[in-house]
């Protein structure tokens, strides 16, 4: 209806081709079958090398969509960023590191020593070195809240 009231005003005439697809359409306008072709197609630089887009009536753009991601549980928000090995990794450390501190402070047999740690003091001073938190062996019994762990 609109080709028709433009070819009216313009003084020219125009005729429909059947098809069956767009591929046909598209077919028709490269042998030159048909001069135009009414479908939206997006201007894009392999189509600029096939088609001719002198008076492109609207420019589109191509963009992506994809599905609203589902909301996680706050505790995946700390797991996430990092691969499983990262995480078995600090796992390792946080299992091996304290059980090679208390071997190594542990005093030889039968001598005694007064710079001996505790298997949960080791646990405590690895876990704040995890956590960027000093760890000052003196206080260690008396202040265990030295070591702060945000869940």
């Amino acid at each position: 209806m609109l080709l028709r009231t433009i070819g009216q005003a313009l003084n020219f005439t125009f005729k429909v081709l059947p098809t069956d697809s767009w591929e046909e359409v598209t077919r028709l306008v490269m042998e030159r079958v048909s001069f135009m072709a009414t479908v939206y197609h997006i201007v894009l630089p392999q189509r600029r090398l096939l088609y001719d887009y002198t008076y492109p009536y609207e420019l589109g753009s191509t963009d992506f969509t994809m599905a609203t991601p589902s909301l996680t549980p706050k505790w995946q928000s700390l797991y996430d960023p990092l691969a499983g090995e990262v995480w078995a990794s600090v796992l390792g450390v946080l299992l091996l590191v304290p059980l090679l501190l208390f071997i190594i402070t542990r005093p030889k047999h039968g001598e005694e020593f007064d710079k001996k740690i505790s298997s949960g003091e080791a646990a405590h001073i690895v876990v704040g070195t995890l956590l960027d938190q000093s760890v000052n062996k003196q206080h260690i019994v008396s202040s265990s809240s030295r070591v702060l762990v945000a869940a």
